[in-house]
């Protein structure tokens, strides 16, 4: 790791989330119950946000952290 140590994230509960897909950003909510649930993801009108298959990034901001995207992104 070089020196670099992973920081400890709290990531039970649920807060604010942004998805990027296919194009379009979507402003969600993320939610998970306990330490062995699976993270779900939800828009604003309480529908279920399903990730693709395949790989799938997490960026975990500071609250207030700016956010820069760069590429054709439109709102959902």
């Amino acid at each position: 790791m070089n020196g670099n140590t992973s920081p400890y994230t709290h990531t039970v509960g649920s807060g604010r989330a942004i998805l990027f897909r296919d194009g379009k950003r979507t402003e969600a909510t993320w939610v998970r119950s306990s330490q062995t649930a699976t993270t779900s993801y939800y828009d604003q009108q309480h529908q279920d946000l399903l990730l693709r298959p395949g790989t799938t990034w997490v960026l975990l901001a500071s609250v207030g952290a700016p956010l820069h995207f760069r590429g054709p992104v439109t709102e959902q």
